[in-house]
């Protein structure tokens, strides 16, 4: 599948949803270049399930058999956890989280923990990197955070906290 020149900006992930057999690509970074798409293992049927708003601006998506989930990538609007239920798909949001969330994981006992980056915006509300975990994607507590170095971030980039990738357990 190749998307439209000047569609999109670039793909923030492409992710297996085990429960409907399909295929789910977030991109971004922009209102018309942010969208989530779901589409069949061969592409033949794509359907995309928001676009041009910063809520569908993403890097990582979960899936429960109700429920799909992810978080907003946003520097310039407040970002939150989103829920799109598959029955009558409408989305949900749910926590304010004080910055853009790009790295997030699910471990295998049954929590989502996520890290907001320090970025420059109006959504960065402080000059910390934020971790918080969940158990439901809807209540969330912070486990710790880390404050910004203050080097200039044009030349030494944002604050983050990465997770590694594979099973694990909290």
């Amino acid at each position: 599948y190749i998307f439209n020149k000047g569609q999109i900006r670039h793909i923030h992930g492409i992710y297996e949803d085990v429960y409907d057999q399909n295929i789910w690509i977030c991109t971004g970074d922009f209102n018309e270049e942010s969208m989530i798409v779901k589409s069949d293992y061969y592409f033949k049927e794509i359907n995309v399930v928001g676009r041009n708003s910063q809520n569908f601006r993403t890097c990582k998506i979960f899936f429960t058999k109700k429920s799909v989930y992810w978080c907003m990538d946003s520097q310039y609007e407040k970002s939150y956890a989103l829920e799109y239920n598959r029955k009558n798909k409408k989305i949900i949001k749910h926590f304010s989280f004080p910055g853009p969330v790009i790295y997030s994981k699910y471990f295998q006992d049954g929590y989502y923990i996520v890290s907001t980056s320090q970025e420059i915006g109006p959504s960065v509300l402080d000059n910390k990197v934020h971790v918080l975990i969940s158990k439901d994607f809807k209540k969330w507590d912070e486990l710790t955070q880390f404050e910004h170095d203050g080097y200039e971030k044009k030349f030494f980039k944002f604050g983050l906290v990465c997770f590694s990738e594979g099973k694990q357990y909290t």
